[in-house]
This record gives C-alpha cells, structure tokens and sequence, in this order.
C-alpha cells in the first residue's frame, strides 16, 4: 500500500465527506469519522452495541457515489434483517435519500444521480453464494459481522476488483459485536490479528454521543452479566460466568471418527410457540468405551404442531435404531402430553419416558463431570459454538435447553451402558428414574 500523508487524508474528508450530500444531514461521531478515512483494503468497527456501526458502514458505503461508476454492496445474514428497524435499509435511506438516490425495491438497489449504486443484499447459506459470482464491486461490507462465517467473508473477495483506469479505492469493510455465532474467528481475525492493510477500530456506545447513554445503560443492565459486559463495553474476551462447563474441556471430532454405537436422541421441548425464549432441542449423542460423542444437536422454535412435525422429520431422519429419549413433567397433562407424541408424532419408535428428579443442576452434573475429565467430544457442525456458549453460561445464562438435552441423551446412555444399572430413585446421581408405565403399556 502507497504511503498515506495527512494532507491525503484532508483531501479525501474534505471532497469525499464534508462536501458529499449523503453526509449533509448526518454528523460523524469520532469513530466513525476514523473508520470512512481508514486506508486500509480491511477495516471493521467491532465492539459494544449502541456505536453506530451499521450507520459507519452506510457512511462509508455512500463515500464514492458521486462518481458514476461506482458500485457497493451491503450485506446482512438474513434477508429480514436488513428491513429491520434501525437496520440497513433505514439508515440507507435516511443517508441517501436526500442526497438524490432513488431505492428500487425489487433490486434493493439506491441509484444516485450520477449513476453510482448501493445495492443491499443477504447471505443465509452456502446456497446464496451463487447469487454473487459474477458482481463486481468496489466497496463491499458485512453488518453484523459475527453472524457470517469467516468462509462467506473470504467470498466476497473475489468479487472486490475494479478496471485497470479506475481509480475509486477497493475497500472491504465490517461492523459487529462479541458473542455472535461466529464472534470467534472476528476475534482472532481482527482483534487479535495484525496485518498491513488489515485494520482493526473499537468502540462502544460511549464513543456515540447521538445516544441517550443513561437510558441505554440502564436497559443493559438487566441482561446476565457476560452479555452487558459484551454490549456495554464490547468484550471479545469475556467467557460467560457459569461455574460447570469450561472450553477447553470440550474435544471434537469429525464425522467419520465417531466409532459405531447405539444411540439416543434427547428432547427438551418448549411448551409454547415461536413467539416464547423458550427453544425446542433435540440431542443426539453414542458412547464408546466411556467417551461420549455428541453427534448433532438441533434448535428450533415453533407452535406445537410445528414442534411436532419437525420431532416427527428428525426421527425418521435418525432410523428406529436411535432411542428416544424424553423428560416428562409429573401430573396428568405430561402424561397426556406424553401419550399424545407416542401414538402419533413418535409412533413405531423406542421412546424412553423419565421424570426429572432434582433440578437442572444436579441433571447435568454427570455430563459436566464427563467433559471435564475429556470424555465428551463434540462432532464439528454449525451447532457446537451456540452449544458451547450455552454450557459456558449455565446455569446463569438466559437458556439452558441445549444443556438440558445433552444431559438428559448423556443421562440416558449412561443408563443404557450400565453404569448406573442399580441406581433408585432416591439415591440416582443422575436425577432420572427408570421409564415408568402411564396406561398399562410400558414405553
């Protein structure tokens, strides 16, 4: 990269910013005013909620529109994030509008008056890849950046690139916060990585002076204490408070190495619809001379005929050779609840029935002894950092319901393999008792 002089630096904000309409109605906090005038190929602003990173990528975004051919683009995981209140499209069009652009829905593109585009767009899957292969731009940048893999980023690469007598800057940019699905790679890439052209600015929602700071802070004061930490001060490092899993107890494996057994898929199911915190999640796990493999884990939201007909998919899905296992609340409605699945949603298969005896505490207490002692490993999927980051948190975080399957699949295997064959109800360190009649039939 060309040496970058102070007057260069004058020249651009002066031409490019404070002469630029997008910026007439808008004034730049500090941060976002450095992350614009970064010369580097990378630069992302991470760090607490409340900064003004989607606005800084807008900013920065709308540098370059006064020239014809200039081309962005603005991504979002989902493609409902990016209608989301305070989101892309209405930052972009509070920016961009007054400054002559015109928004073509279908498209999701805002045309300038010289003819220089912004388009928005979504990436929820490999499968939307393809949709970019052949777009070229100058200007690309990922919003919520730890909800991307580091594989989605690294694509949009290729797509970077301008003509030979072009000089408009090609300019990769990012904004997002600690604690996302993919926070950890964002963390070793940026915060902790040190590259030439790779710039890394943080912030937190003190550098925002167009937020109410005291409202704002004392609403992130009633989340659990590592998720304020992460929002209030934008916290990479920050592991969650619980005091049964840590991180580095956990191994992991590949598909291919799990060793052939018998195994148990565990249900933890919510008791209302989608519009609850409260998730389904099923736990599929095997054991093979002592160790226990954790082989998939699926999470979901939805009305109970939902939860119903995505239990019914996933077991046909694992085969009548997989065991089902299924926490059920004493009293006639999870008895009813119970005869309901059985002769309908889980009918022809082993299901394993088991009222929970002590808390959520003492349930999980064998997996936790287990994973530390290295005995659980975890097969690679999309599913293990949420899985992780849930365990690192119990039993203080906000859900428990991954913990509670993969204990109660860890519970049951144990059960299985013997190892606790003689246990009763009283004295089970496991917290189950054995599968218990409720018509006459013994499921």
């Amino acid at each position: 990269m060309a040496m970058v002089t102070e007057s260069h630096i004058e020249r651009l904000a002066e031409t490019f910013i404070f002469n630029n309409p997008v910026f007439s109605n808008i004034q730049p906090t500090l941060k976002q005013l450095e992350f614009c005038l970064s010369m580097e190929h990378e630069a992302a602003l991470l760090g607490g909620t409340g900064r003004g990173g989607t606005t800084a990528l807008v900013m920065a975004a709308g540098m370059f529109t006064m020239i014809g051919e200039y081309r962005a683009l603005l991504l979002r995981r989902q493609f409902t994030d990016l209608v989301l209140s305070g989101g892309l499209l209405d930052v972009c069009r509070r920016l961009y509008v007054p400054a002559g652009a015109v928004y073509h829905q279908q498209e999701r593109c805002f045309i300038f008056p010289s003819g220089a585009q912004v388009q928005l767009g979504y990436c929820s899957c490999d499968a939307d890849l393809d949709h970019w292969k052949s777009t070229q731009y100058h200007y690309h940048a990922l919003d919520e950046i730890q909800d991307f893999p580091r594989e989605h980023y690294r694509f949009f690469f290729e797509r970077n690139r301008r003509t030979v007598d072009c000089s408009i800057p090609l300019r990769v940019r990012a904004s997002g916060n600690p604690g996302g699905k993919y926070a950890a790679w964002v963390r070793d890439y940026f915060v902790k990585g040190e590259a030439r052209d790779r710039r890394c600015i943080l912030a937190t929602q003190a550098d925002n002076p167009n937020l109410d700071q005291a409202a704002y802070v004392a609403s992130l004061k009633k989340l659990d204490p590592v998720a304020r930490e992460r929002a209030l001060h934008g916290d990479f490092e920050i592991e969650p408070a619980g005091n049964m899993f840590k991180r580095p107890w956990f191994q992991f494996a590949d598909a291919n190495e799990v060793p052939p057994g018998y195994y148990v898929r565990a249900w933890d199911l919510a008791a209302s619809t989608r519009t609850s915190s409260d998730f389904s999640v099923g736990a599929k796990m095997t054991e093979s001379e002592g160790v226990y493999y954790l082989t998939d884990l699926c999470r979901f939201k939805g009305t109970p005929k939902e939860v119903q007909d995505r239990m019914k998919h996933t077991t046909t899905m694992d085969g009548v050779e997989v065991q089902i296992a299924l926490e059920v609340e004493p009293g006639s409605a999870g008895k009813l609840s119970l005869d309901n699945l059985q002769r309908d949603t889980l009918r022809g298969y082993n299901v394993h029935p088991q009222r929970p005896i002590g808390d959520k505490v003492v349930r999980a207490g064998p997996l936790s002894s287990a994973c530390e002692a290295g005995n659980v490993v975890l097969v690679r999927g999309p599913w293990n950092d949420e899985f992780i980051d849930e365990c690192l948190l119990f039993p203080v975080g906000q859900h428990d319901d991954q913990v509670d399957a993969a204990a109660l699949a860890f519970n049951t295997l144990a059960e299985t393999t013997g190892i606790h064959e003689e246990s009763s109800m009283s004295d089970s360190p496991f917290g189950y008792i054995e599968p218990f009649e409720t018509d006459g039939s013994r499921y």
